[in-house]
């Protein structure tokens, strides 16, 4: 209720007076209103005081009371995250921008959106159907996520939404709800023909082979390959890396032939590949790290190798990408040194590849040539493939355990295939017979405190304290 002497100083107003207040509670917020409260207690209190106002003096024209507009982008989030549409219609009725950047990964308010009813009023609005973030993503691949936006998804599509366009990880909105088991919204997508992405195409054309009946041998198995052997070109890499998968993945099963040829590799990238690259898809350890990270039980890190025919639709100018690691980091080649037989690997963040911003990204990998940056692939999915796997830190650890382990196995590095400098990733392998350790440090400061530990058998690591997973292992996309 309005306070009984407020009414009567509203009726004491002369009718310029009166219009004055009503303009003032139009473009203010009332002094009682605290700058952090939330959106929906101004809004409760305009709607109020707007709606008395009316009853109380119908006989006096009030000026036009619209709801404010949100304060923040968090509010504006607020309104669409929670589905309220009559709010965001005054916010719109306002004439502000449908398309508004909502953060610093440019996601607008339809990528947000969480019903038909908002799709509707934002498309009137004048908002992109089709509108990305830096992320790639668009609002049907958000949409595609939940069985219950079904709706939404489908007015989405009528009127005019892209279902072909990719995502960061070279995914369409398809491919998105198999990923998250959103069945009915993949069985929708599936009876309208819309397309899978070109890596669930590749995998789809291209099965990796493996053995069904394939186990670990009766007792101890032949001992691992190991890198203290020296790999004097890229032709030993490839083979000492087939094996060493070979032998911590017994399931494998390497084609005899290459499924694709260097010319239709080419012709699907649209671009003369390296030749490094083009052995790298053709040994077939691509078609086995990409099996790895589509696994059902994958590691919570998502990463994505793009096919050949995913490099042109995801086309940067400056850029071909490799392969998307996490929400942010792409690693990729410079253009310029496609004709560089083994060449270097770029790390970027996504949001400085979006178009405006033009400078080459800083790399994390200056020095490390594309073979090398592989190799380092390999080894960590190769470790965290392992029957018997620990998070341990054996490089630093005073633990009777990790003293004996790092004295009964033999440290190694990756190969250099060439002189360089500049390589902030430096993995540590500890080798034995039946034991793998990974750990990767930076050149400035030392970011895993642990690495990963991994056996034969409980037996073969032996009994130590193992410690606990960590952010801090993550690289730093800052650098």
């Amino acid at each position: 209720m309005i306070p009984e002497r407020l009414l009567k100083d509203i009726q004491r107003l002369s009718d310029a007076d009166y219009s004055q207040l009503t303009a003032y509670l139009a473009r203010t917020r009332p002094a009682a209103q605290a700058p952090a409260a939330p959106l929906s207690r101004t809004q409760s209190l305009f709607a109020f005081l707007r709606r008395k106002l009316g009853l109380l003096f119908p006989g006096r024209p009030a000026a036009a009371l619209p709801i404010p507009a949100p304060q923040t982008e968090n509010d504006l989030l607020k309104i669409l995250r929670e589905d309220r549409v009559d709010q965001m219609a005054d916010y719109l009725r306002r004439g502000d921008d449908p398309n508004v950047a909502l953060n610093s990964l440019n996601g607008r308010p339809i990528l947000y959106a969480r019903s038909a009813g908002m799709i509707d009023l934002l498309i009137n609005a004048g908002a992109e159907v089709n509108a990305t973030s830096e992320l790639g993503t668009t609002a049907a691949h958000g949409l595609a996520r939940e069985d219950n936006l079904l709706p939404a998804l489908q007015r989405l599509a009528k009127a005019g939404a892209d279902l072909d366009l990719l995502d960061i990880y070279f995914e369409t909105p398809l491919d998105v709800a198999r990923r998250e088991k959103a069945v009915l919204n993949a069985q929708w997508l599936e009876s309208i023909d819309a397309p899978a992405g070109p890596i669930a195409a590749y995998r789809s054309r291209h099965p990796f082979p493996r053995k069904a009946d394939a186990s670990w041998p009766a007792g101890q198995p032949a001992r691992m390959p190991s890198l203290a052997e020296p790999l004097r070109d890229r032709s030993a890499l490839w083979r000492h890396l087939r094996e060493i998968i070979q032998f911590w993945d017994p399931a494998v099963q390497w084609r005899s032939e290459p499924p694709l040829s260097t010319a239709d590799l080419n012709s699907q990238a649209g671009v003369e590949l390296p030749a490094a690259v083009l052995e790298f898809h053709q040994s077939g350890i691509f078609d086995w790290l990409s099996s790895r990270t589509a696994a059902p039980d994958a590691g919570s890190l998502r990463c994505a190798w793009a096919t050949a025919d995913a490099i042109p639709r995801r086309r940067v100018d400056d850029f071909i990408p490799i392969m998307q690691h996490s929400n942010l980091g792409l690693f990729c080649i410079e253009r310029e040194e496609l004709g560089v037989v083994d060449p270097l690997v770029r790390y970027a963040d996504c949001r400085k590849l979006a178009g405006v911003h033009k400078s080459p990204p800083a790399s994390l990998h200056t020095g490390c040539r594309f073979s090398e940056f592989v190799a380092n692939l390999v080894y960590g999915e190769l470790v965290d493939a392992t029957p018997a796997k620990r998070y341990f830190d054996l490089d630093s650890s005073e633990h009777p355990q990790a003293v004996r382990l790092r004295q009964e196995l033999t440290r190694c590095a990756l190969p250099r295939l060439r002189e360089g400098i500049g390589n902030i990733q430096h993995v540590a392998i500890y080798e034995g017979p039946h034991v793998l350790y990974v750990e990767i440090e930076s050149h400035h400061k030392r970011q895993n405190y642990y690495g990963i530990l991994g056996g034969y058998s409980d037996e073969s690591l032996g009994q130590f304290a193992p410690v606990e997973e960590s952010d801090e292992g993550d690289w730093d996309e800052d650098a």
